[in-house]
């Protein structure tokens, strides 16, 4: 008996598929994410809508993606929820010579393929849209890390004039550096 594959939900089959258009939808959770190892996304709600128009051996795939991640504020590491929209384009050729379609923007299949799995597509253009830095401004909430840093709280955390000091750090400041 065969083992059922966590990626099976994502593979759409090629050789039952006739001319034309076809639409499958996905929804992404946190748990999808996790089946990547080194996945940044721990949490989603994410909407995939595909669109594949298949003329022959070639497939044009359109894939929408709307919702949500979840990631750390860089400064107060207080849960946002980033947004996510994104419209990405891949054509698919099924073909038995790779030679004549070298191009970065094409993906080829060997022609006897019987299904695509889009998971690894769909996790990596989900990525690219994961900030390098988040921070709770962006994203229109209070930043809980600002409080401390305001004005008030800096005058708070300035040394007094009438502070010993370590005799040592005095003797520095009578060297003449000329």
């Amino acid at each position: 008996m065969k083992a059922h594959s966590p990626f099976a939900a994502y593979d759409i089959p090629l050789q039952a598929m006739p001319n034309g258009e076809h639409r499958y939808s996905f929804a992404l959770k946190g748990d999808f994410f996790g089946l990547f190892e080194a996945s940044l996304i721990t949490e989603a709600q994410i909407q995939v809508d595909l669109q594949i128009h298949r003329m022959g051996s070639r497939l044009d795939c359109t894939f929408r993606s709307e919702g949500s991640m979840q990631v750390g504020c860089a400064r107060c590491l207080e849960p946002l929820g980033w947004p996510i929209q994104d419209e990405s384009h891949l054509v698919v050729q099924c073909s038995d010579s790779v030679s004549e379609l070298d191009s970065d923007e094409i993906l080829v299949l060997p022609s006897g393929e019987i299904s695509w799995n889009v998971a690894q597509f769909i996790y990596e253009s989900i990525h690219l849209h994961y900030p390098l830095r988040a921070v709770c401004d962006e994203a229109a909430l209070p930043c809980r890390s600002q409080e401390p840093w305001s004005e008030q709280g800096l005058l708070t955390y300035q040394t007094s004039d009438n502070s010993p000091t370590d005799p040592r750090w005095d003797r520095l400041k009578h060297v003449n550096f000329q």
